[in-house]
C-alpha cells in the first residue's frame, strides 16, 4: 500500500540522516581528539625520556614570565 511505501521510505530517510550525522561527528571528535591525544602522548614521552629537560622548560617558562612582571 501507498502508507506503508511513505513509512518505509521515511525510516530509511531517518537511518541515513542519523548515520549521516554519526559520521560527521566521529570524524569531527577524531580531528579534535587526535591533536590533543597527540600533545598528551607527546607529554608523556618526553616526561618519561627527559624528566630533566621538561624541568628546564618549566623553570625557563617561570624565569620569563617573573622576568616579565619585574619589567613590567
Amino acid at each position: 500500500t501507498k502508507e506503508m511505501k511513505r513509512v518505509y521510505h521515511l525510516s530509511i530517510g531517518l537511518i541515513i540522516c542519523g548515520l549521516t550525522l554519526f559520521i560527521i561527528l566521529g570524524i569531527l571528535g577524531f580531528l579534535i581528539g587526535l591533536p590533543i591525544g597527540f600533545v598528551g602522548l607527546y607529554g608523556i614521552i618526553i616526561s618519561r625520556a627527559r624528566p630533566d629537560k621538561l624541568r628546564n622548560y618549566l623553570l625557563k617558562r617561570k624565569e620569563s614570565k617573573e622576568d616579565l612582571k619585574v619589567q613590567a
